[in-house]
C-alpha cells in the first residue's frame, strides 16, 4: 500500500473513533436545582422557618448559605462574618458542631485580633445565630461580650 493511501485512511479511522467521544462531551442540560427560584419559602418546621435553629426573616432566602432544599451549606457559612444589631463585625465563623444526631448545636466563632492575630475562638448556642439574606448576626451579642467568654478549645470535652 502506497503511503499516499495511508494517511487518509488513518484520519478517516480516528474520525470514527472520535465520534463517540465528542457524543459524549457534548454540554449537559441546565440542571433543575440551577433553575429554581432563590425566593422558595422555607417548609414549615425547618429551623429557618422559626421552630429553632438559625431564622430566617423575610420572603428571600439566602442564596449562598441554603440549598434549594432549604440545607444549611456549612461550606458557606464557615468563615463567614457574623454582625451585630448595629451592624457592626462582631467575629467570624470558625465552625459548626454537631450533635450525634448531626443537628447543629453550637457555632465556634473567631472573635477579637486583627486579621486573626490575637484572635480567640469561642463557642455559642447555634440558636443565637440569625441568618437573613446573605448576612448572619446576632442580635443579642456584642464585640465585647463574645472577647471576655472563656476561649473555646476543640481538644477539650465541651
Amino acid at each position: 500500500m502506497s503511503s499516499r493511501f495511508i494517511l487518509p485512511a488513518v484520519l478517516a479511522l480516528s474520525a470514527f473513533t472520535a465520534a463517540p467521544v465528542f457524543a459524549q462531551t457534548a454540554s449537559p442540560a441546565a440542571s433543575p436545582a440551577a433553575a429554581a427560584p432563590a425566593t422558595m419559602a422555607p417548609p414549615a418546621g425547618s429551623p429557618s422557618a422559626g421552630t429553632g435553629g438559625a431564622l430566617m426573616t423575610g420572603a428571600t432566602r439566602p442564596a449562598g448559605f441554603m440549598t434549594v432544599n432549604h440545607h444549611l451549606r456549612a461550606a458557606k457559612v464557615i468563615g463567614s462574618d457574623v454582625y451585630d444589631a448595629q451592624n457592626q463585625k462582631i467575629g467570624t465563623v470558625d465552625d459548626l458542631l454537631l450533635s450525634n444526631k448531626h443537628d447543629v448545636t453550637s457555632v465556634v466563632l473567631s472573635v477579637g485580633g486583627f486579621l486573626g492575630i490575637d484572635s480567640k475562638l469561642v463557642k455559642v448556642p447555634y440558636h443565637d445565630l440569625h441568618i437573613a439574606g446573605n448576612k448572619i448576626t446576632m442580635p443579642n451579642a456584642t464585640r465585647q461580650e463574645l472577647t471576655k467568654m472563656p476561649s473555646y478549645s476543640f481538644n477539650k470535652a465541651g
